[in-house]
């Protein structure tokens, strides 16, 4: 797992708990100016100085890490205002490794701020297979990752590299997955997270990075959902939008609230 963390990271959320059987190794892509941002990490917890915006960074990173890499299944990117405990994290690895996805994310808590309805959590299944996977905190098998590496160099914000991913993805309809297993919390608005603030021209240039990729807009679908004991199910009720989140998120953009406080780890 590689974190994209500033100053104030939620990082540590994501190994709590886990003592010594931790099933994933934890490495900090760091973008803020601090020469020993996090003194009390633990010991098997490496960093890296990658300043700048978020995807030349990790592309910096991943050419620091690249021999180390080969060893591992799965490579997962999480941004810094992702809020998960580490036992959250274990069932997503479960799950990604039962159904062998070619790209997954966890699924965001209803409470998460949002922008794509799809992502949001559905409690009554264990995962969705979707052609859609969020740039915000996404996970590859490692042979997909390496048919896609280049696009990590393609813009700043990363916006748009969600859907050329869905582009590439085949079986188009078994290949990306949504874990609702395993949600997290995201803590603040889009566009106001540090990794904005290190982009010159801030959100309006993550557009226009979009815009670069592809004018097409991505109509995110929901194929099938996998029940917990494994059985897929499908019907038109799976890419209806929820109606609770939708009125919470109008009602935060009214009052103009960018973030909520995560419990207490």
């Amino acid at each position: 797992m590689i974190g994209r963390v500033g100053d104030n990271s939620l990082h540590r959320s994501w190994i709590d708990g886990a003592g010594e059987g931790r099933i994933f190794d934890l490495h900090l892509s760091y973008y803020g100016n601090m020469a020993d941002p996090f003194p009390d990490r633990e010991s098997d917890v490496t960093l890296s100085h990658d300043p700048g915006p978020k995807f030349p960074g990790l592309s910096a990173c991943l050419a620091k890490l690249d021999g180390r890499l080969k060893s591992y299944r799965w490579l997962c990117f999480v941004d810094d205002d992702i809020w998960g405990v580490y036992p959250t994290w274990r069932t997503f690895f479960q799950v990604v490794n039962r159904l062998q996805p070619s790209l997954a994310q966890p699924a965001l808590k209803r409470g998460s701020f949002y922008s794509h309805d799809i992502t949001l959590e559905r409690p009554t299944y264990m995962a969705r297979w979707t052609n859609f996977v969020e740039i915000m905190n996404f996970c590859f098998r490692m042979d997909f990752f390496e048919k896609i590496r280049t696009s990590f160099d393609l813009n700043e914000s990363g916006w748009g590299l969600d859907q050329l991913w869905a582009q590439q993805a085949e079986p188009r309809e078994r290949t990306l997955a949504i874990v609702d297993q395993a949600p997290v919390l995201h803590t603040r608005a889009v566009g106001r997270g540090g990794l904005y603030d290190v982009i010159s021209g801030g959100l309006a240039a993550a557009h226009a990075d979009h815009a670069a990729i592809t004018t097409e807009k991505l109509r995110p679908i929901t194929y099938a959902a996998i029940l917990p004991d494994g059985t897929l199910y499908s019907g038109p009720q799976l890419n209806r939008r929820l109606y609770i989140p939708r009125r919470i998120k109008k009602l935060r953009q009214l009052l103009k609230i960018y973030s909520v406080t995560p419990p207490q780890f």
